[in-house]
């Protein structure tokens, strides 16, 4: 008996909610589970990225140093002479530190991208590099820093406008160079 009472409950429980409409309201915008738009300056990140590499491996100064954007706020990398965290800080001091990289012959190989969900606007790769000072300081040919580079774009997609490692402590430090 108690088996068919419940079983009667649901059923009329069921025809029930089948038969509630809830109105909609005119000005209310209805959810939707839809992706977030597309945004098209992000599809130029890998174009601008691989453009501002070739130029630095190429030593031309002019076209990688055009693709700085004129807001650049914030970048770091490994200086391998001092041993140390070169910071840079605005654009004048990207223009420093290409003109340095360049004359040291300074050279990125990108071996893959790597996932950053944690920041936006950006792009991280994992990179084996080369240069006059790692030579002469780690007697190597390269080096694979142990973080990714980030590469950080305007909102236009076209030019970078912070470089960093994603350093494992909230200061970088020179051991995630090697």
């Amino acid at each position: 008996m108690a088996r068919s009472s419940l079983l009667a409950l649901c059923l009329a429980l069921a025809a029930c909610s089948s038969s509630i409409t809830v109105p909609l309201d005119p000005t209310r915008t209805p959810r939707t589970s839809a992706p977030t738009p597309f945004d098209e300056s992000s599809a130029l990140f890998s174009d601008t990225a691989r453009a501002f590499i070739a130029a630095l491996d190429a030593g031309q100064f002019g076209p990688a140093y055009a693709l700085i954007d004129e807001h650049f706020a914030f970048g770091g990398d490994c200086d391998y002479e001092r041993r140390s965290i070169w910071s840079i800080s605005d654009r004048d001091s990207a223009r420093n530190w290409l003109q340095v990289r360049i004359a040291d012959h300074d050279r990125i190989d990108v071996l893959r991208s790597v996932d950053v969900p944690s920041r936006e606007r950006v792009i991280g790769l994992e990179i084996e590099r080369s240069s006059d000072s790692i030579r002469a300081a780690e007697h190597t040919a390269s080096v694979r820093p142990r973080v990714p580079l980030i590469l950080h774009f305007s909102l236009d997609g076209r030019r970078i406008a912070g470089l960093a490692f994603a350093w494992s402590t909230p200061v970088g430090t020179f051991a995630d160079c090697l």
